[in-house]
Order: structure tokens, then sequence, then C-alpha cells
């Protein structure tokens, strides 16, 4: 019961971390850096796939119904079906991606930060694919177009915020054994 109830709150408390997080940006153009990515970092070194899944599509449902949660303190329905909607959603690929390759690296005995690196960034390549393609619909974009606005300008940014959420996330799993 304990460990379910342990569970259950960090899950709320990583998704809680998200909505704090979330709508903190760095305007750059059509679609600003977003913190709220470096906090799904963290949920995915934190939390494992179902948790992790679980929090982000918490995160989404709250910001989905209004709540100021997006990039820049927006939310509701027309933020996620807008032209940056994708790359909200693509939110869960990240996790689900990121998930499922550190936790068959774990399987294989890969625990070291290059194979964190290795599963964060192909996961970022997942939330990439899906908002772009979303970017590409909404705003009638090309390829190129949509890559120039909505991924180039956020590989530095998102190499640093892996970097750091591993850090963190590596620190914080040492100082509380209890939880993992």
């Amino acid at each position: 019961m304990r460990n379910n109830i342990q569970n259950l709150t960090f899950t709320a408390l990583m998704a809680a971390v998200l909505c704090v997080i979330g709508p903190i940006v760095i305007p750059i153009g059509m679609v600003p850096v977003s913190f709220a990515n470096m906090a799904i970092y963290l949920t995915i070194i934190l939390l494992g796939k179902k948790r992790s899944i679980i929090s982000v599509a918490l995160y989404l449902l709250i910001g989905f119904v209004g709540l100021p949660v997006f990039a820049g303190f927006s939310g509701g329905a027309g933020k996620l079906l807008g032209p940056t909607g994708g790359y909200l959603i693509g939110y869960l690929v990240l996790s689900l991606i990121g998930c499922s390759l550190l936790e068959k690296g774990k399987k294989q005995g890969k625990q070291k930060i290059w194979y964190q690196i290795f599963a964060l960034g192909v996961g970022n390549l997942g939330l990439y694919f899906v908002g772009t393609a979303w970017l590409m619909y909404q705003s009638k974009l090309n390829l190129m177009s949509a890559l120039s606005v909505g991924v180039i300008p956020f590989l530095f940014f998102d190499v640093i915020k892996i970097l750091l959420a591993i850090s963190i996330g590596n620190s914080i799993k040492r100082r509380m054994t209890f939880l993992f």
C-alpha cells in the first residue's frame, strides 16, 4: 500500500513540476524555447514508462481544460490544436520512446550517462517528428521551413536541457533511493 501511495504521489508531483516549469519560455519566434521538455526529461529519468506517461498525460489534460500550464502561461484545447500543439502531444512520444530505451538499456546493463543522453535524444527526435508534422499541416509550411522554425533553433537548448535533467535526475535518484 505504501509503495502505491508513493508512486501516485511522485507521479502527481512530477505533473505539478511540469505545470510549474512548463509555462516558462524564452521567446525566440513562432515556437518558443520551453522548459517543459526539461521537466519531461526529469520525469523520464525518475518515474519509468508507465508513471512518466501518466504524469505527462495529466499535464496535457490540465492544460487542455484551460489552466495556463503551457508555454507562455497559455492553456486550452485551442493550444493543443494550434500550430505548436504537435509539440505538446509529442511530449507523450518523447516520454514513451525515452522511457522504453532507458528500460531496455537497464535490462542490458546500460546505466551510463551516454546511454541516457542517447535515450532522451532519440525520444526528442520523436517529439520533433510529431511537432514538425503538425506544424507543417497547421501552418502550411514545407519541411525545411518547419524545421527552421520548429527544430533547428532548439537543438542547442535541448542538448543543454538533456544534460541538466540527467545531472539533476541522477542526483535525485542517488538521494532518494527509497522511491526508486
